[in-house]
């Protein structure tokens, strides 16, 4: 007589929802709390300084607000850039190479999902991240619109993240390679932009992240050209760049399907 075997209970996707966010929590979020912070703190006192030297200077105290826009813009930009990276680093290569995936796979559920889901729960962390970093600076110095602040981090995550996803499904060093993707694709963009001939195509392998960063001077409103006039939202560079972090993450994705996530 043979006895039937049980049917396997499924996992609960958005219980392990709780589980990335408190790890998000523990790992990442005081840590970044504490990075971003001691950086926005060295900003707001190089700034202060400044102003207590030379407040006696009328041409300084026209040009106060400017520069007040430029000292978030700094803070913004390492955010935005560095943000996403500390995130998202080992959102997959950890699991895998610390062989938690046997653990959190010993239930039937789809990795796709499963990630796809931690994605957006570090997206949501890095905005709550965020958010306690924007009260800090607001309570010693304006901190702009804030719904171009919102929507500058969120391209960044998108055009940052999804290269470090990708990066993250096929090695271990996903943090160190994604930098050194960006900076490649910096020199890249540098060298051969005016090129001629076959290398004027290599930049295009690249996303043009160097000029992603005319971001950062539309959420503080600054532009470079015309100190009087408004800054300019630089649309296509915006939509090529988060185009290609939305292509590697679907990429990532791919990548989940085709490689085994435990080593035989």
């Amino acid at each position: 007589m043979t006895v039937p075997a049980l049917p396997r209970r499924r996992a609960r996707l958005l219980r392990y929802g709780g589980w990335q966010a408190r790890d998000y929590l523990i790992n990442v979020a005081v840590i970044s709390i504490g990075l971003f912070g001691l950086m926005g703190t060295l900003e707001i006192m190089q700034l202060g300084a400044m102003e207590a030297m030379a407040m006696g200077n009328r041409a300084f105290v026209a040009n106060l607000g400017r520069m007040r826009a430029q000292s978030f813009m700094h803070v913004f930009a390492i955010y935005a850039t560095v943000g996403p990276i500390v995130a998202l680093s080992g959102i997959i290569a950890n699991d895998r190479a610390m062989g938690y995936v046997r653990f959190l796979f010993a239930k039937p559920l789809n990795p796709l999902l499963f990630y796809l889901q931690s994605f957006l729960v570090r997206l949501a962390g890095y905005f709550a991240v965020a958010g306690v970093l924007l009260a800090a600076y607001g309570y010693f110095d304006p901190v702009g619109d804030l719904e171009r602040v919102a929507v500058g981090l969120l391209l960044g995550f998108v055009a940052y993240g999804g290269v470090l996803f990708l990066a993250s499904a096929l090695t271990k060093y996903d943090g160190l390679v994604t930098v050194a993707f960006l900076l490649l694709a910096t020199l890249a963009w540098g060298k051969w932009e005016t090129a001629t001939g076959v290398r004027r195509f290599i930049p295009y392998l690249f996303p043009p992240v160097g000029k992603f960063s005319d971001v950062n001077n539309w959420v503080a409103n600054l532009n470079p050209f015309d100190p009087r006039a408004p800054a300019v939202f630089p649309g296509k560079w915006v939509a090529w760049t988060v185009c290609y972090g939305v292509a590697c993450l679907l990429l990532g994705l791919v990548a989940l399907r085709k490689r085994a996530l435990v080593k035989a």
